[in-house]
């Protein structure tokens, strides 16, 4: 609410406009201290929910991590199983043999050829 109040100065009558202001009582600390706490608590409790919130989160985008690295894990497994197979393909005496034969034209040493150490 405002009021008006007619001063008198050097400049002759002058109206001015006061604002009536309340004065605070105790028992308006007691209410506006209750009010902090109440905010207060509330975003507390906002940032508690926020932070259970955020961790719940978390938990799930880390078993969804673990998930996707078991399955990783698996194809890396049978990939290595695959080239086990490969390389015992690969190392197999009948294919050396016949690569020797073949491509380097070599033939079985002749009995003349082979020394015994003993």
């Amino acid at each position: 609410m405002m009021m008006r109040i007619a001063t008198y100065g050097s400049k002759g009558p002058q109206i001015q406009i006061v604002r009536n202001q309340k004065a605070y009582t105790k028992e308006d600390f007691v209410k506006t201290r209750l009010l902090f706490r109440i905010l207060f608590l509330v975003a507390f409790m906002a940032i508690l929910s926020l932070f259970y919130i955020w961790s719940r989160i978390q938990i799930v985008q880390y078993g969804y991590d673990i998930n996707a690295l078991r399955n990783r894990r698996q194809q890396l497994v049978e990939e290595n199983k695959g080239l086990n197979v490969e390389v015992a393909t690969l190392k197999s005496p009948g294919r050396i043999s016949q690569i020797a034969r073949q491509k380097l034209k070599m033939q079985p040493p002749k009995p003349e050829q082979i020394k015994v150490l003993k």
